[in-house]
């Protein structure tokens, strides 16, 4: 969560003729943020009563804690049940967050102030 990813992202470039070519190397996982989770990958089924005890639920809750910086049990643990509802039913990234970045990339997309 502290992005690891992109600080020990590794890339070597090779000049050839009329082309460059890079190589990266990244933790395994990367694979999995870049190209996405179809929804039905994701593993949550809707609440099951067990009270979050699912790894999935405690990784979104400890998202929820340290990424929002929400400090009590019972809203992370909310907002941990509401993240993956949305990613059951969208896949992972969620279509906001995929606007967002299309948005990001267009040049007239985003005003700053």
């Amino acid at each position: 969560m502290g992005g690891s990813i992109v600080k020990n992202l590794e890339y070597r470039s090779k000049q050839e003729a009329n082309k460059i070519i890079l190589s990266g190397f990244t933790y395994p996982y990367g694979n999995i943020i870049a190209a996405g989770v179809k929804s039905g990958k994701i593993p949550y089924s809707g609440r099951s009563g067990r009270g979050g005890t699912s790894l999935y639920i405690q990784a979104l809750q400890r998202y929820a804690q340290e990424r929002m910086n929400i400090s009590d049990e019972k809203k992370s643990l909310s907002i941990a049940f509401a993240i993956a509802a949305t990613q059951k039913k969208e896949g992972m990234p969620t279509r906001r967050v995929i606007d967002f970045l299309r948005l990001a990339r267009e040049p007239t997309g985003l005003k700053m102030p």
